[in-house]
């Protein structure tokens, strides 16, 4: 059971309880998007183990959240790498900020601007914010995979350190 006595997945489950009522899913509709059987996330509510990163990761990603969300939900976090993927994704960053907005008098000149014209170029920007923001988060899955390879040659590493010490 977790500090709150519920089920390590208990959390878990609320959080995507929320999210596909908010969506208006059925649990049908969840399991077709994610490709995960819906008495696996039913099981969720009540189980006594954590889920699988696999399994919640393929839940994120029909929803369309950060992966690492999810993952802390369901305990599968540790505080230090949730606070460090927390940071990365939050931190500022100037030069897409100013890829998105362009030089500071860009909103003035788009002003001076038919109509027409000026939706034209605001659809560009937005298209191109929507670019950015693909690829950050595709930097912050590249990210996750890193750490997730990167644990389990650490795991590795502590078995083969423990085989060593029993010799």
């Amino acid at each position: 059971m977790t500090e709150r006595g519920l089920p390590p997945a208990r959390r878990l489950w609320e959080r995507v309880e929320r999210e596909r009522n908010a969506r208006g899913w059925t649990t049908l509709e969840l399991e077709k998007r994610s490709g995960v059987d819906r008495s696996t996330v039913s099981r969720w509510r009540t189980a006594r183990r954590a889920p699988r990163p696999e399994t919640v990761n393929a839940i994120a990603d029909a929803f369309g959240l950060p992966r690492h969300e999810l993952l802390g939900d369901a305990g599968l976090l540790s505080s230090p790498m949730k606070r460090g993927l927390h940071d990365a994704i939050t931190a500022p960053m100037p030069a897409v900020d100013h890829a998105v907005t362009g030089e500071d008098d860009t909103d003035d000149l788009l002003a001076k601007l038919p109509p027409a014209r000026r939706a034209l170029l605001e659809q560009v920007r937005a298209a191109e914010r929507e670019r950015l923001e693909r690829i950050a988060v595709a930097a912050v899955r590249e990210a996750e995979e890193a750490n997730r390879k990167f644990a389990a040659l650490v795991r590795d590493a502590v078995r083969g350190e423990d085989d060593d010490t029993q010799d």
